[in-house]
């Protein structure tokens, strides 16, 4: 650090603070990575050197098209402009598979991700006192006897 300091004629506590600064925003940034990883899986591509098949044939079909395109741009026959815009279409899907690049409309962007809901809930500082539960039970008493019927019809 002394060494960037005197480099660039700073303090050596500025240095010290932006490496700190530094450090810690290249965490977070990992660890947001994580987080936006860990709700969007997707299976990683594999990688390949820079010099694969799969790079080389599609650098060939890119240069291709670059051909086919320049040649679109001087034809003046119909029938062999069809045919230039065809076999376009074509190294576009084989530059298209090459590149992983999905269909439109294939991949569904990912769900939104719930908020935490902040609670805006009131509670209230004068509680009520509990309510007190009468120990002595009340025994419901039978309803009188009555007499029975002795009126005879007639």
């Amino acid at each position: 650090m002394a060494e960037l300091a005197r480099k660039y004629d700073i303090s050596r506590e500025t240095v010290h603070t932006r490496a700190i600064k530094e450090r810690w925003t290249t965490k977070r940034d990992e660890y947001q990575a994580t987080l936006a990883d860990q709700d969007n899986p997707q299976p990683a591509p594999p990688e390949q050197p820079a010099d694969s098949y799969q790079t080389e044939t599609r650098n060939q079909a890119r240069d291709a098209m670059a051909e086919l395109y320049r040649q679109l741009a001087t034809e003046s026959d119909p029938q062999r402009k069809r045919h230039l815009v065809a076999a376009i279409k074509d190294l576009t899907e084989v530059e298209r598979i090459l590149d992983d690049r999905p269909l439109p409309g294939s991949r569904r962007p990912p769900p939104p991700r719930a908020r935490r809901a902040t609670s805006t809930a009131f509670i209230p500082l004068d509680l009520a006192p509990p309510q007190t539960h009468d120990p002595s039970p009340t025994v419901p008493t039978p309803p009188p006897p009555t007499a029975p019927n002795t009126a005879v019809a007639g």
